[in-house]
């Protein structure tokens, strides 16, 4: 660790010399998350359908969806973009990439009429992607998940990570936060 690092209430004991970096959070507004963006923009579209077409055919879940105005048309849900809330990046690369954990939300104003219309819901995703040398993407992995404005469902936020090379694997350890209440 570099001096001024920290981790927030998180300790490791190790019985050999690794070095453990931190991650640092990428501002929303720069060209890198503009780039991881538009790289995980179709993976959330996809999944996004996927999983909402899933729940639909279920019958139970198709008045569930109605009665809180969740748009089912994906005609409707391609208007709404995507909106990065959080990206982290490892200091250094490790084998040669990066490694980023992102989440982002997508969020849909209830019409008129429907359950609690002045609260909005929520699609969202969260995951891992690396970055090569020549700037190319990959996914690792993706967690999907909906909810409201109070975003309850979502359970807790991933953040205090830490990242080591251990016997020639990436070991990535991070904390939770609960969920925000407002």
């Amino acid at each position: 660790m570099e001096k001024g690092d920290h981790h927030r209430n998180v300790g490791m004991a190790l019985n050999v010399n690794l070095k453990i970096e931190g991650m640092v959070e990428i501002e929303k507004s720069s060209d890198e998350s503009n780039q991881i963006v538009a790289y995980v923009k179709p993976v959330f579209s996809e999944v996004e359908t996927d999983e909402i077409s899933r729940l639909a055919a279920e019958p139970t879940l198709r008045e569930f969806f109605a009665v809180r105005g969740f748009p089912l048309q994906s005609e409707e849900r391609a208007k709404v973009e995507p909106t990065l809330t959080k990206l982290y990046r490892s200091k250094s690369t490790i084998k040669g990439r990066h490694i980023y954990y992102f989440q982002v939300e997508k969020h849909y104003k209830k019409p008129a009429g429907a359950r609690d219309s002045s609260c909005y819901e929520v699609s969202f995703l969260a995951g891992w992607v690396t970055k090569d040398k020549e700037g190319t993407l990959a996914l690792l992995n993706e967690s999907f998940g909906l909810t409201d404005c109070d975003l309850k469902e979502r359970g807790s936020s991933v953040e205090l990570f830490n990242v080591m090379t251990l016997n020639e694997r990436v070991v990535v350890q991070s904390g939770e936060t609960s969920a925000r209440l407002s």
